[in-house]
């Protein structure tokens, strides 16, 4: 199992935890999950190849619930870029952390 999708899977399980502790709304689990499969397709096509259908076969979730969620996979990469990130790019705030931030948006 590749870094990348044990990079996701624990994601995925810091969100369940985060749910179960925080009442974290379903949503945010699903968009996650959608998030997670794409990631990992990315790496193995470009994303003008990737469909919704690979999407979703490749988390498990039904087309209906990507289209709820989000028009199509660049509102998927945009939400992406916006809640997982974004957050690592802030930890650029502090000069004696810019090195750290950079290493930490490249294992991204």
């Amino acid at each position: 199992m590749s870094e990348e999708i044990k990079s996701d899977i624990l994601f995925l399980y810091r969100i369940c935890q985060i749910r179960e502790t925080a009442n974290t709304p379903k949503i945010e689990i699903t968009k996650a999950a959608l998030a997670a499969g794409l990631r990992r397709l990315i790496t193995k096509k470009k994303l003008n190849q990737i469909t919704i259908k690979d999407i979703t076969n490749e988390c498990g979730i039904s087309r209906n619930a990507f289209y709820y969620h989000f028009s199509d996979k660049y509102d998927l990469v945009n939400w992406i870029f916006i809640s997982q990130t974004l957050p690592v790019i802030n930890t650029f705030s502090a000069p004696d952390r810019y090195f750290d931030g950079f290493v930490a948006l490249c294992r991204h």
